[in-house]
């Protein structure tokens, strides 16, 4: 059988060490408050911090991001065909359509909007949104995807359906000048 009585244990190896005073607090020069006038004056940044942070605000930084679309099959062939005649990567082919023809958007009116105004109720929506189209990725300075993202929200859209109005009209070919009321055709009586 096992003796559960207790036995006398040596601890004196264990003895308590005295606490050792936790370092001294220092403030962080930007948490010291504003001195009090005639009082020393916090310390600068480091000249080289500083000269860094004014030329990272000074120029864009060029960090690409991945801006998705997704779009109809022939709009994505066309986009990739227009990219390969130029020598243009895809991105500056969305970007020059957006500067040719963003004049030529017109805002939507939202879905609820529109059956609001005829007098129905507003859609549940649904359990999972559905992607149509073809997806296609393009990397754009961080910039540039902000201006266009801001853009289709102004309008209403969202990116792809800005983007794919963007290359339809691009693709489109220009419209023929407009005849002069009085202009006559030629006769061909001979």
């Amino acid at each position: 059988m096992t003796d559960y009585t207790p036995k006398a244990v040596d601890l004196s190896d264990f003895s308590r060490r005295p606490a050792v005073p936790p370092p001294p607090l220092v403030a962080k020069p930007e948490a010291v408050q504003a001195p009090a006038p005639g009082g020393p004056r916090p310390a600068k940044a480091p000249a080289r911090r500083r000269a860094k942070q004014e030329a990272e605000a000074a120029e864009p930084t060029g960090a690409k991001v991945q801006f998705v679309v997704h779009l109809p099959a022939e709009t994505h062939q066309w986009l990739r065909q227009r990219a390969a005649e130029l020598g243009w990567p895809k991105r500056e082919v969305i970007l020059d359509a957006f500067v040719t023809h963003r004049e030529a958007l017109t805002p939507h009116a939202s879905d609820a909007e529109r059956r609001r105004a005829a007098g129905l109720p507003p859609r549940t929506p649904p359990r999972r949104r559905e992607v149509s189209g073809v997806p296609s990725n393009v990397y754009m300075d961080r910039a540039e995807a902000e201006v266009l993202d801001r853009h289709a929200k102004e309008l209403g859209m969202s990116r792809s359906q800005m983007v794919t109005e963007l290359l339809v009209r691009a693709a489109a070919p220009p419209a023929a000048p407009a005849k002069r009321a009085g202009a006559r055709r030629p006769r061909h009586d001979a």
